[in-house]
């Protein structure tokens, strides 16, 4: 998923004010009241503190340079609260960190990758995307009978970020991305 719109979606729903009390209870509440930015900024700085993130300039920004201490990964993601989802609003769309270690341990060829995205493009990339994910899997083939009305899609409102926070969200993942494009070649993920 794109990690600027995976982050302002995440962002919304956190900090929806909509949200019912058990809802409440399972995003948290850490981050109501404070701006994207804010929660941007902070946690940027804490992946910094922690050494997961290494920043080569002398003020923490999301226009940085950073280089990455994989090292350092088990430390941070085992101090990530577990029982709520209002955490990691940077580091979920970080998709090499993540996936690397799992690269590490088994065989590229044992994942399937798929954009989220074209999972909601149509009914019939949707069903087509499935069966290549069966077949990888080693299932047998299932056909999905949906409308185009069964596609669901985020209907939450939201407001768009601020373009200069968009912009620099976008350049602070644009090197990680790169980094996931070195991981994962065009060839590799499932299409429909």
């Amino acid at each position: 998923r794109d990690p600027v719109e995976r982050a302002a979606s995440h962002f919304a729903m956190i900090t929806d004010p909509n949200a019912t009390p058990a809802q409440r209870r399972t995003r948290g509440t850490a981050w109501i009241g404070r701006s994207f930015a804010d929660v941007a900024l902070d946690e940027l700085r804490d992946l910094v503190r922690q050494g997961l993130l290494i920043c080569s300039e002398n003020e923490v920004s999301l226009t940085a340079d950073f280089r990455v201490d994989f090292d350092k990964l088990d430390s941070v993601l085992s101090r990530l609260p577990n029982s709520h989802g209002s955490h990691s609003l940077l580091l979920r769309g970080l998709y090499a960190i993540q996936l690397k270690p799992w690269l590490d341990a088994y065989p590229k060829s044992s994942f399937a990758f798929v954009r989220s995205e074209h999972l909601s493009i149509s009914p019939q990339r949707t069903r087509d995307i499935v069966l290549k994910l069966q077949r990888h899997a080693g299932l047998e083939d299932h056909p999905l009978d949906l409308k185009d009305a069964e596609i669901k899609h985020n209907a939450r409102h939201r407001d768009p970020l601020p373009p200069d926070i968009r912009s620099q969200l976008e350049l602070f993942y644009t090197p990680f991305l790169a980094h996931l494009d070195a991981l994962i070649s065009k060839n590799d993920w499932i299409e429909g």
